[in-house]
């Protein structure tokens, strides 16, 4: 992955989702950079998921909703609408959402999707640092991105992974809060084509060799869908194998 986009590559895209910029030193980043050993801070992993989120709009986060009088009166109340700047190809975000959709559902999530089930469209993403002294989990709907990280102060290890720890914390927050909300889905983009393959009953009937469905073959384990970009449809349209598409990476992070 390193190797394709190149170490600046990357931090350019970091910082165009919501790292702030200056925090990824390239003098300190090798290949090892691509699974996230450089430390970020929460609110820089909730602001990157949010541009993901909202279809490549970074939104501007704001610690403060509102603030309100014991009467009612409404003080303060911090915009929401018309807010973010374009980060990301919107075809690039629905992939990543559509990737990552998968570890919110039980059906398709065979590490973390019964834990997480919001019963409605969600994404999210877990993560687990060296020695388990770090531990994360990212995502939410549309209207909502919630990033939970666990970890000791004196940086011991948490013993705990991220789908025992503050994945089942993301879950419980984020079922409170979206029950207020209304059901959403994210549309897809303009200039993306549904491609049907055979499933593979070794991933819980989705992924595993994914072959594309050709004329008049036969799938034993059922069908999956994947979105893909137009201009990379003729090079799926024809039987062959693909790329396993795998979710469930831990992903070493540092907290500051």
């Amino acid at each position: 992955m390193m190797a394709y986009a190149s170490i600046e590559g990357m931090i350019e895209m970091a910082e165009r989702l919501g790292i702030e910029p200056g925090h990824l030193v390239r003098s300190r980043l090798g290949a090892s950079a691509a699974i996230g050993v450089e430390g970020v801070t929460v609110i820089e992993m909730a602001r990157a998921y949010s541009t993901i989120a909202a279809m490549g709009q970074r939104p501007t986060p704001r610690f403060i909703a509102q603030i309100v009088r014991s009467d009612g009166t409404v003080v303060y109340a911090a915009p929401r609408e018309g807010e973010g700047s374009p980060a990301l190809d919107p075809r690039l975000a629905f992939s990543m959402i559509d990737i990552l959709r998968d570890n919110a559902d039980p059906k398709k999530g065979w590490l973390a999707g019964r834990r997480a089930n919001l019963k409605r469209p969600a994404f999210v993403k877990t993560g687990t640092g060296s020695d388990v002294r770090d531990t994360y989990t990212v995502g939410g709907v549309p209207q909502l991105v919630t990033a939970v990280w666990f970890g000791n102060s004196d940086f011991t290890s948490m013993g705990i992974g991220s789908w025992g720890g503050p994945l089942v914390a993301w879950q419980s927050i984020m079922a409170e809060a979206v029950k207020t909300l209304p059901v959403e889905d994210w549309g897809v983009p303009a200039g993306m084509t549904a491609i049907a393959f055979c499933a593979d009953d070794r991933f819980n009937g989705y992924g595993g060799t994914n072959l594309p469905i050709a004329e008049g073959r036969h799938c034993p384990y059922g069908t999956a869908t994947e979105w893909i970009r137009d201009e990379w449809v003729a090079r799926v349209s024809t039987p062959r194998f693909v790329p396993v598409r795998f979710v469930g990476c831990s992903v070493s992070l540092r907290a500051e």
